[in-house]
């Protein structure tokens, strides 16, 4: 079982050592997290391979955090924080569901977990959320505002 060396909190960045990457969430309680991945991919967390998977797009996922980790390390890791604000652990909790089930198109120039993470802690806007909030929930792109949009 991977392991921290504290146990994360409310609106924590994890930072997940895979083999040939780091893979970034938002800790949101209860042993869960936000982050993003790869549409369509089968989750092997043993592995955390993402090697055979096209990353054409990214979806929002709420999953437990030691199933996210699987056998590799994570730690808590804040290395913005004397950079920027960190938003409250409600708001960020709060910026980081409103996510989970969006696709989006994958930014090969941007490390999209990582930006993701980032985005839902501090005030700072980095491309990914500003696709992500460009696209609607799937439950409201079936039900268009009163004015046809």
């Amino acid at each position: 079982m991977a392991s921290a060396k504290r146990g994360p909190k409310v609106g924590d960045l994890i930072e997940i050592f895979r083999p040939d990457f780091q893979h970034w969430a938002v800790y949101v309680g209860d042993g869960y997290v936000v982050h993003v991945t790869p549409s369509g991919e089968r989750e092997r967390a043993a592995s955390g391979s993402t090697k055979s998977v096209p990353r054409e797009k990214v979806v929002a996922k709420k999953e437990l955090l030691d199933d996210v980790a699987g056998r590799d390390k994570y730690q808590v890791n804040h290395m913005h924080d004397r950079q920027y604000s960190a938003l409250a652990p409600d708001q960020i909790v709060q910026r980081a569901e409103q996510h989970v089930g969006r696709e989006v198109p994958y930014l090969m120039h941007r490390g999209s977990s990582r930006d993701f993470a980032i985005d839902m802690r501090y005030e700072v806007t980095t491309s990914l959320r500003y696709v992500f909030s460009l696209r609607p929930r799937p439950q409201e792109a079936d039900h268009p505002s009163a004015d046809g949009g």
